[in-house]
């Protein structure tokens, strides 16, 4: 599930996992949430991706699907972040890993267009 804004509230996480979806996309870092300090799979995922963003920032995304125990979230990055400047550096650190964009489709323009087809090329 993709929320609007790739964005969601710890209430839209907790209405998620009531219905049973298995894995949340989201655009940013992993607030707002509630800590739970008696599930190891949130401890061990949640260190991880704080660590990533001490170390990359919030203008990269965690490569890899993270098991929060009651649900799976994946990072995303809109395609309107990703540039000839930068696009290198985001496949390096996706390679062999997730990468996942997201757009709306009625904003997709020729210049995100070609960005997509480029990283299509590159990826096979």
């Amino acid at each position: 599930m993709v929320a609007p804004h790739d964005r969601f509230s710890k209430e839209a996480i907790e209405a998620a996992e009531k219905i049973g979806y298995e894995y949340i996309c989201r655009g940013f870092s992993p607030l707002p949430r509630e800590i739970q300090w008696n599930n190891p799979k949130y401890l061990i995922s949640y260190s991880k991706l704080f660590l990533f963003l001490l170390k990359k920032g919030r203008k990269y995304r965690y490569p890899k699907i993270l098991n929060f125990g009651k649900h799976k979230e994946i990072y995303s990055y809109r395609i309107q972040h990703i540039n000839k400047n930068n696009m290198n550096k985001i496949l390096k650190l996706h390679k062999n890993n997730v990468l996942y964009i997201t757009n709306h489709y009625l904003n997709l323009n020729k210049k995100e267009t070609e960005i997509i087809k480029e990283i299509i090329k590159r990826v096979k």
